[in-house]
């Protein structure tokens, strides 16, 4: 959830992703995951109407992104990855505030031995519901994980 005082330090800003970002993303993807997206998709995803890519953007300099389609207020949580040397510094929840805003829920998947994204999504509100056995090539299991929108008092 959104912390106004978190944000008062905050060095970098939220954005859509841009013409031009496509290659910095496609990279930051790249390292992060064994099948990340390359600049073509990510083109093709930010003008698609469903679709929510967003980067972090340090005085011009892109931290991480997050890919999320929203349909219906129901969120699933694509990608997010942050680069090594910006971890720690609020830019993985942040992103996760832009592409979860104004949904009532949101799925997403977590390769089980991700314990610092687990982490993450169970402090945001996430739960575990289910698995995916072997999933990845590796015949690593994705876990699933849903959130719902903590109603007000």
């Amino acid at each position: 959830m959104p912390d106004p005082a978190a944000d008062a330090g905050r060095t970098f800003v939220v954005r859509r992703l841009e013409a031009g970002d496509e290659p910095t993303v496609a990279a930051l993807s790249m390292a992060a995951f064994e099948r990340g997206w390359n600049a073509e998709e990510l083109g093709r995803e930010k003008d698609r109407k469903v679709a929510r890519v967003l980067v972090a953007d340090e005085a011009g300099v892109l931290l991480g992104y997050a890919i999320a389609w929203v349909i219906a207020g129901e969120a699933e949580v694509l990608s997010i990855a942050v680069d090594p040397p910006a971890r720690r510094r609020g830019v993985a929840r942040a992103l996760l505030d832009g592409v979860l805003e104004g949904a009532e829920r949101a799925v997403l998947e977590v390769r089980a031995r991700n314990l610092g994204a687990r982490a993450l999504y169970e402090d945001y509100g996430f739960a575990l519901v289910g698995a995916r056995r072997g999933y990845y090539s590796d015949g690593e299991d994705a876990l699933l994980m849903a959130w719902l929108r903590p109603s007000s008092p």
